[in-house]
């Protein structure tokens, strides 16, 4: 818990903080994003699991305290430590309709005749739109059909990492950057590094942000999707 304080940048215990909120507000909310991020599945460290663990059993019959936690519908299916929460009250976020997609796409100008039933079924991910609607934008020659997600972050890593040159920005010093960062990310466990080990690279940083890769977060920066980090570890080592 202790560590959990530090990277959370607590100047007090974490139980502490939470039982101040509570003399302060008449309900506190905690909310858990990605905790699947934590699962067997993604880490090899579960000792960060268990502390959200403790967390949660902590506070879960507290009537002053709402718990709020994201997870994949797998991983709450078949983790040993989450599935125990799946009789708990769930809000299951669905996929967007085939008419939200395609108005969407009306949007971004995309011809209706060239969408594809494989197509239209991932973008109906709301990240995979996302994505989608961004690659289509800075397109230079006439994409190929998508139907899989490794297609698409296929043609955004070609878009953004290694085609740089009209950007004045070097690819290579691009990977190795993006290298450092993935790499803290895993170690930490955290889809967040410390801007301060990265003010060498403000040129490739202000990049990375301006196409929407990073994000900064207060004192730190954090991936626009975690996923691009995992595909970018995949694609070197």
């Amino acid at each position: 818990m202790q560590d959990l304080q530090a990277k959370i940048n607590l100047s007090i215990p974490v139980f502490d903080f939470i039982e101040q909120c509570k003399q302060q507000f008449n309900t506190t909310v905690i909310l858990i994003d990605q905790i699947d991020a934590l699962s067997q599945s993604m880490s090899s460290d579960r000792n960060y699991l268990h502390v959200f663990r403790q967390l949660i059993d902590n506070f879960t019959y507290d009537s002053n305290v709402r718990i709020i936690i994201s997870v994949r519908t797998f991983d709450l299916e078949y983790d040993p430590s989450l599935k125990i929460y799946k009789e708990i009250k769930k809000i299951k976020v669905g996929l967007l309709s085939e008419a939200e997609v395609k108005a969407q796409l009306v949007k971004i100008k995309f011809p209706n005749d060239a969408l594809s039933p494989k197509l239209l079924l991932l973008l109906r991910t709301p990240n995979n739109l996302n994505i989608f609607s961004i690659v289509y934008a800075k397109r230079t020659a006439p994409l190929a059909g998508f139907s899989s997600i490794q297609e698409l972050y296929s043609e955004l890593w070609l878009q953004k990492i290694v085609n740089t040159a009209n950007s004045g920005i070097i690819s290579e010093k691009l990977r190795s950057v993006l290298y450092r960062i993935a790499s803290k990310m895993f170690a930490e466990q955290r889809i967040s590094v410390s801007r301060q080990q990265f003010e060498g690279d403000h040129k490739e940083i202000a990049y990375l942000e301006s196409e929407r890769i990073l994000k900064v977060d207060g004192n730190r920066y954090s991936s626009s999707t975690s996923h691009f980090m995992i595909m970018y570890l995949l694609k070197i080592l």
